[in-house]
């Protein structure tokens, strides 16, 4: 596997070597904190460009940076070429494990990109193009604590879809019962979130997708959260759901009485009992 200076090496030299490209950034987690890596960490490239339509409509210009094991172009496949907006990227895995994530943008989007990008490290400057300009940093990634009004809809929404799991469990409808379980899971990691920003003074980031929440939770907490996860055994899923109102509720109390917001307590009996009404029941009821 090429190691990181010989990635930096390769990115910057082949923007030096190109008088189309005037300036480089890295952005990403390998900007966000240096002195946390991984063997899976992407290089995250801005490329700032002066002929954006040669890059992108010339594909085989990232063969420079190494035999793949496989490409993928967002924006060619979602967008019309009308729509690129001065933006064009390429995600490439590397047959030694590398992955660079190079994004080529016109030198007139500057001000976007880096609006947008919030965070950034420049590796090359060849026209002065990024003095002055400031990223924003890692707080922009902070967990911001919730005001009343997104806690109680927050609330509302997990206690709300539970009840579609129930009704995928007893119609035996297991891709339906697992995606209304996973939107109740998406809602119970907001709350997660907010209670480490709560305990962190709001100033850490728990990750894309939760990725940092065993680093935050205390062991009790991790494994809570971790039992929340269910298999596609029906009697497990139950199991799960349950412990996800289980840590819902802990979290978000604690979260409400901070800031004095009103917890729904009504909600959360009332849904509770009718989930354990719907547990006993048998497949396909044919009433409640």
């Amino acid at each position: 596997m090429r190691t990181e200076t010989e990635m930096i090496d390769l990115i910057i030299n082949t923007a030096k070597h190109d008088e189309r490209i005037r300036a480089v950034i890295m952005n990403g987690s390998r900007a966000v904190n240096p002195l946390s890596r991984d063997c899976f960490q992407d290089y995250d490239v801005v490329y700032l460009v002066n002929n954006f339509q040669f890059f992108v409509n010339n594909h085989s210009f990232i063969d420079v940076f190494g035999e793949r094991i496989m490409l993928e172009m967002p924006i060619y496949k979602d967008a019309d070429p009308s729509e690129y907006k001065g933006r064009f990227n390429y995600q490439m895995l590397f047959i030694d494990g590398n992955r660079i994530d190079l994004t080529f943008a016109a030198i007139e989007n500057i001000d976007f990109i880096i609006e947008n990008d919030r965070i950034g490290i420049a590796l090359l400057d060849k026209d002065g193009l990024l003095q002055g300009k400031k990223f924003s940093g890692a707080e922009i990634y902070w967990v911001a604590m919730p005001t009343k009004v997104a806690f109680e809809n927050a609330c509302n929404s997990f206690w709300w879809i539970l009840q579609n799991i129930a009704k995928g469990i007893k119609r035996r409808e297991l891709p339906y019962a697992m995606k209304m379980f996973s939107i109740a899971r998406d809602e119970l990691d907001i709350v997660v979130s907010w209670y480490i920003g709560l305990k962190n003074n709001f100033k850490v980031s728990p990750g894309k997708m939760g990725k940092h929440f065993e680093k935050y939770l205390d062991e009790n907490l991790w494994n809570l959260y971790e039992s929340t996860f269910p298999s596609g055994n029906y009697v497990d899923i139950w199991t799960s759901v349950f412990r996800a109102c289980e840590l819902y509720r802990l979290l978000a109390i604690e979260i409400a009485d901070h800031f004095a917001y009103c917890y729904p307590y009504a909600d959360d009996s009332a849904m509770t009992e009718y989930l354990l009404h719907i547990k006993t029941l048998p497949d396909n009821p044919m009433k409640i």
